[in-house]
């Protein structure tokens, strides 16, 4: 077994893990807002599990698709984080407006890679501090409030989320 075996046996744990979480959240917990949220997210990560692994070589409206997943993966989890430990029940107008605009430079970079070399270059450059700043957002929601959480689940489990994605993020970013 050689180490593109096992890479590719990582990425289809990692999508069969997202996939089971996923529909353990729409079974249990469908009506909760930040279980929905939740549900995208994993579906964004498995975009950008796909897109990673470089499963095409030519460009391709299913290839966008899946970069366009994977590009929301950092708003998608800003949205779940604030939407779970802020108890959230609705998501604001600004928020959408904020994931859509993000969606929109993805897709502007997308459709930019290799032929406009400017327009692509500032494009990624958004792209790249906005992760940065979902990220930090999303880890603000996770740390801040920690100490008066009732959850005690939901309490222990910030400092690990702030840890594990903080450190991912930073990883991916650069």
């Amino acid at each position: 077994m050689n180490l593109h075996d096992l890479e590719l046996m990582a990425r289809g744990g990692t999508l069969a893990l997202l996939t089971l979480w996923s529909l353990l959240l729409w079974r249990d917990h469908r009506a909760q807002l930040a279980a929905r949220c939740a549900i995208a997210m994993n579906a964004a990560i498995g975009c950008y599990v796909i897109v990673t692994a470089g499963w095409s070589e030519s460009p391709s409206p299913l290839g966008l698709l899946f970069s366009l997943g994977a590009g929301a993966t950092p708003s998608l989890f800003w949205l779940f984080s604030k939407t779970w430990f802020e108890d959230r029940t609705q998501i604001a107008r600004r928020d959408l407006a904020l994931i859509a605009l993000a969606s929109l430079n993805t897709l502007v970079m997308q459709l930019t890679f290799g032929s406009d070399l400017r327009v692509n270059t500032f494009s990624a450059l958004l792209f790249r501090m906005a992760m940065l700043a979902f990220a930090g957002a999303a880890l603000w929601h996770a740390w801040h409030g920690r100490e008066g959480d009732l959850i005690e689940g939901r309490r222990r489990v910030r400092f690990w989320l702030v840890l594990t994605v903080g450190l991912y993020v930073i990883a991916i970013t650069f």
